[in-house]
């Protein structure tokens, strides 16, 4: 597989319920490597990795949409770090 070019896309991903959007942030690496961000509770929100054939698959549990971590708060992705 011929490695590619690392790049970071960034698309529209769903609306806040007082109409600030959020986005999705994806990186791309080599190789099939990806994964997809959203800045709501630093969400790491899909991670596409190759096996060693190749073949790349989302390891992540997530939401399909935005929505769907709005109505449902249960932390599938969510990064921890500190709180003040």
């Amino acid at each position: 597989m011929a490695a590619s070019k690392p790049r970071v896309e960034r698309m529209a991903f769903g609306r806040m319920p007082d109409g600030t959007e959020v986005e999705r942030i994806v990186l791309r690496g080599a190789e099939g490597f990806e994964a997809g961000i959203i800045p709501f509770g630093a969400v790491l929100h899909t991670l596409h990795v190759p096996d060693r054939g190749g073949n790349s698959d989302d390891i992540v549990l997530g939401h399909d949409t935005f929505d769907e971590y709005l109505a449902q708060r249960k932390f599938l992705g969510a990064t921890v770090g500190p709180v003040s």
